[in-house]
């Protein structure tokens, strides 16, 4: 567990039942869709397959009870993706935003804003 996760990991579980953490990330790393897998972390409508670093954050997510609200949201792929690998051109589920599975309530929606105007190092 690098530096980043460890301090993420310890103001997770220091933080009291009324307050309320999202976790945001240029994360890079691909979840897949196997919600079965992944109950709680993973929603229905993930993406793709899931690499070794996606592995990690969703055994992050499930040790912490943290969920990807993207994959919660049934939408058009390209609502979902941000990223287009340049030699193979599909698109993937590299971003996003994480809030503990009891506060998933209070998120009404996550997607990607393509018309956004934003700099990115993807």
């Amino acid at each position: 567990m690098d530096n980043t996760s460890l301090r993420t990991t310890v103001t997770i579980r220091k933080k009291t039942s009324k307050e309320r953490t999202i976790i945001l990330g240029d994360f890079n790393e691909r979840v897949g869709n196997d919600n079965l897998a992944w109950k709680g972390a993973l929603g229905r409508h993930g993406l793709g397959n899931c690499n070794d670093n996606g592995r990690l954050l969703l055994e992050f997510c499930a040790e912490m009870q943290v969920t990807i609200t993207k994959t919660q949201f049934q939408q058009k792929n390209h609502y979902k993706t941000f990223w287009m690998h340049p030699r193979s051109r599909h698109w993937h589920l590299i971003d996003y935003i994480s809030v503990h599975q009891h506060d998933l309530g209070n998120v009404l929606h996550t997607r990607v804003m393509p018309s956004a105007d934003y700099y990115t190092d993807n």
